[in-house]
C-alpha cells in the first residue's frame, strides 16, 4: 500500500557504518529497526548478520526487528540472527482465524505462526506478539479464540489493538462499501485505536473495548507469564526494566482503555439526557 509493493534497501555496509556510529559515539546499547518487515530470508539479511559478527558489533549492541512469521521458518538463519546480536522479534499475529488472515491478505497461516514462535524460542530469541480485535465479521467467540491463541504461544510480551482501517487500505474501502463505519470515515481524530470505529458481529463497541482490556490482562496477569519473567531476571537493571514495563502496561493500556470507556459512557449519558 505504502510503496506500491516495491522498496529499496540501504546497503549493508551503510547500515553497519551507522550502527558503529551509534555504538561508538552515542553508546547505544540496543537498536530497533522499524522497517515494516525485516527481510529475514534475503541475501541482505545474511550479509548484515555476517557483518555484525565480523565487526564485533554483536558483542556491543543488541537489535530488534519487525518480522512476519512465514519468514521465520529457517531455524539455522534464526540462530545466525541470534549470534549476530538479534534480541527481539515483533511478530504480527493479528488473528487466530485463518479465514481472517486470508481476508486481510496476511500471507501466512496460524500453523506457520505457531511454528515460527516455537523456532524463535528454541533459537533463544525474545518474541513480542501483536493482534487486532474487532474485525467487522468477527464474533465474540472469534475474539476469545484469538486471545486464547496468543496465550497458548507463550510470548515474552504481547499487545492488543482495536481494528482501525486506515485510509488507502482495502479494509477502509470495504468498510465504506458495506457501511461498517460507526463514525464519519473522515473524522481522523477517532482513528487512534482506542475505540472501535467499525460494526462487529453481535458485539457493541464497549464489548470490543472490554475484550481488549481482558486480552491485556490475560497475558500480563497470568501467573505463568509472571513467573517466566521473574526467572529471566539476571541483574538489577533487568528488574528495574521489568518494573517499568509493568507500570506502562497498567497505566497506559489497561487503565487507559478503562478510562476512555468511562469517558465515552458519560458522554453518551449526557447526550441522552
Amino acid at each position: 500500500m505504502l510503496y506500491n509493493y516495491t522498496f529499496r534497501l540501504r546497503s549493508v555496509g551503510n547500515v553497519l557504518d551507522e550502527i558503529t556510529v551509534l555504538v561508538e559515539k552515542y553508546r547505544a546499547k540496543e537498536i530497533f529497526d522499524d522497517l515494516d518487515t525485516w527481510p529475514s530470508n534475503s541475501r541482505w539479511a545474511k550479509d548484515f548478520c555476517k557483518g555484525m559478527i565480523e565487526r564485533g558489533l554483536n558483542e556491543r549492541v543488541v537489535w530488534s526487528i519487525n518480522a512476519k512469521a512465514n519468514h521465520l521458518l529457517d531455524f539455522e538463519m534464526l540462530k545466525v540472527m541470534k549470534r549476530a546480536g538479534c534480541r527481539l522479534l515483533k511478530i504480527g499475529v493479528e488473528s487466530a482465524s485463518d479465514e481472517t488472515l486470508r481476508r486481510i491478505r496476511k500471507g501466512e497461516t496460524t500453523a506457520q505462526i505457531r511454528n515460527a514462535v516455537k523456532l524463535c524460542h528454541e533459537a533463544g530469541l525474545t518474541v513480542h506478539l501483536t493482534a487486532m480485535l474487532g474485525y467487522p465479521w468477527e464474533t465474540r467467540a472469534d475474539v476469545l479464540n484469538t486471545i486464547h491463541f496468543i496465550r497458548s504461544l507463550k510470548p515474552d510480551s504481547a499487545q492488543f489493538s482495536i481494528v482501525t482501517p486506515y485510509p488507502g487500505t482495502e479494509l477502509y474501502e470495504q468498510s465504506i462499501e458495506n457501511s461498517w463505519f460507526t463514525i464519519d470515515p473522515h473524522e481522523w481524530d477517532l482513528f487512534d485505536m482506542s475505540r472501535p470505529v467499525l460494526r462487529t458481529e453481535g458485539m457493541l463497541p464497549d464489548d470490543v473495548v472490554r475484550l481488549c482490556e481482558e486480552a491485556w490482562k490475560s497475558i500480563y496477569f497470568d501467573c505463568h507469564f509472571i513467573w517466566r519473567q521473574i526467572f529471566k531476571i539476571r541483574s538489577l537493571s533487568q528488574l528495574k526494566l521489568l518494573y517499568r514495563g509493568g507500570k506502562s502496561v497498567m497505566a497506559t493500556h489497561v487503565a487507559g482503555l478503562k478510562h476512555r470507556r468511562a469517558v465515552r459512557k458519560s458522554h453518551n449519558e449526557f447526550q441522552e439526557s
